[in-house]
């Protein structure tokens, strides 16, 4: 029974013990505590480190921040086999994977991608095929290689939807 109850009062001490180091360094580390001002040397508060932003400068500050990528000529070459949308941004290649970014929607993507590939001879695994209204995931079969296209696609909900396309053994 004494074995119960010290083990009940250790769980308790250490709950407290938790409670207590969040309530201190928590506030603080979290950003909620209160603002200190520190006294000037002439004996009045000495102004704020802190930049004050109205929540108007902090919605435009953001969007400069989100403003899509430009576009990349339309006429620039790209090295991989996988058909790409005319507006190609940010283009990255690693291996036998391409990421991208493109001003076509979620939709607008899959349509590319199931024409493209259809006509290149290559059949959807449509067991596979995942889409949301911002994602998709696509598999297609019959590429010379023997692997699987994977096509995977999210909106960035700034205009642009990311893309990756890869071969796979699946």
């Amino acid at each position: 029974m004494k074995r119960k109850q010290l083990l009940f009062l250790l769980l308790v001490t250490l709950l407290i013990a938790s409670m207590a180091c969040s309530l201190v360094g928590g506030a603080i580390d979290a950003g909620e505590g209160p603002a200190v001002e520190e006294p000037s040397a002439e004996g009045g508060a000495a102004e704020s480190p802190i930049e004050d932003t109205t929540p108007e400068e902090e919605t435009a500050e953001e969007s400069q921040a989100e403003e899509a990528p430009e576009p990349v000529d339309e006429g620039q070459e790209f090295d991989t086999e996988f058909p790409l949308p005319d507006d190609v941004q940010n283009f990255t290649k690693i291996g036998e994977q391409v990421n991208f970014a493109t001003s076509l929607t979620v939709e607008e993507a899959i349509e590319f991608y199931r024409d493209a590939l259809t006509g290149m001879g290559l059949t959807e695994r449509t067991i596979n095929t995942a889409i949301t209204e911002t994602t998709f995931s696509m598999v297609f079969d019959g590429h010379e290689s023997g692997k699987a296209v994977v096509i995977q696609g999210v909106d960035l909900d700034n205009g642009t939807t990311n893309i990756n396309i890869r071969f796979e053994d699946v």
